[in-house]
């Protein structure tokens, strides 16, 4: 990860290396499958109205945000989508070429219109959900940023000079748990630098 990162925000990606990242601690709302073909993920049913060009999505019931019991709803997926586009993110762009409006119908079920009709429309929809309760960015002990994923932040250290990120296993993680109990990154000033310290074995 860069040495100078001090924001773990999904929907920024300022930086490239830490895509794989975000990509364990959060979860998209919908995702690619082996053979990239778009399937449900945090939504585990959908229907579609030919008439109104809209999806109807039923969140998936036990997703929780890591650390607490509270579980992804409606509202988190339109605080996401709000902010994709308010801001300049790398799912701005595909989101707004797709998606016309989206509302929430009630706590577990979404309504998103597509400009157009077909299947496009669910791949703009592949983007890491973060929570509109539990949204802080901050890399901070004692309050880490909270996503669904497999791991969860743990702690931040420095060491040596180098900024040291600890994510553990979720442990409430609705998918088949990894067989890798810790994951540790370290901070680097550059590719150079990284490759360096893959030479010397600080990093596999």
């Amino acid at each position: 990860m860069p040495q100078k990162l001090s924001v773990f925000d999904p929907l920024k990606m300022d930086y490239d290396m830490m895509r794989n990242v975000y990509g364990i601690v959060y979860e998209n709302f919908m995702e690619l499958d082996a053979e990239k073909k778009v399937v449900l993920n945090i939504a585990n049913s959908m229907k579609f109205d030919n008439e109104t060009k809209s999806w109807e999505f039923y969140i998936r019931r036990g997703i929780k945000w890591h650390g607490t019991e509270t579980e992804v709803n409606a509202y988190d997926v339109e605080y996401t989508m709000q902010r994709i586009m308010a801001e300049n993110t790398p799912y701005t762009r595909t989101l707004k070429n797709a998606v016309k409006s989206f509302e929430v119908l009630d706590l577990y079920r979404i309504k998103i219109t597509a400009i157009d009709e077909g299947i496009m429309t669910l791949y703009a929809l592949n983007f890491p959900v973060i929570s509109k309760e539990y949204n802080a960015t901050e890399l901070k002990n004692g309050e880490m940023p909270k996503g669904t994923g497999a791991y969860r932040l743990d702690n931040i250290k420095d060491e040596n000079g180098r900024k040291k990120l600890e994510l553990v296993i979720n442990d409430k993680w609705w998918k088949k748990k990894p067989n890798i109990s810790k994951v540790i990154c370290v901070g680097v000033q550059d590719e150079r630098d990284a490759i360096k310290l893959v030479g010397d074995g600080t990093l596999d």
